[in-house]
């Protein structure tokens, strides 16, 4: 009888075919890059580059930059192999919380 594996988050044992390591590689390419591209548009528009219909943002630059390159982040990080060393993981994960807590706090106590 087999033993039940124990639910660990976020770790795998070496040569683990868990539910992680099983994903396709064009569902990874596919929901990084869509994050990624939204990230690229918002940070294009704030520079000028992308043409907003003379719309203007309500929001400081400061919140763009960060909407901009949380999503980035985002999509770099769902690209991350998992040879990539825990502590650029969670270097990455805690910059992109950062900025998270940068749009949502201006969302909710803006004047």
């Amino acid at each position: 009888m087999k033993t039940p594996r124990s639910f660990t988050f976020g770790r795998r044992e070496e040569g683990d075919s868990g539910p992680l390591a099983s994903t396709p590689v064009w569902i990874r390419v596919l929901f990084g890059a869509i994050p990624i591209l939204m990230g690229v548009l918002i940070l294009g528009a704030q520079a000028g580059v992308v043409p907003t219909d003379g719309g203007s943002f309500h929001a400081p630059p400061w919140v763009i930059l960060s909407l901009g390159a949380g999503l980035i982040l985002f999509g770099l990080g769902l690209w991350m192999p998992a040879s990539t060393p825990p502590r650029l993981k969670s270097a990455i994960f805690l910059i992109l919380l950062l900025f998270l807590a940068a749009v949502c706090n201006w969302t909710a106590f803006a004047p």
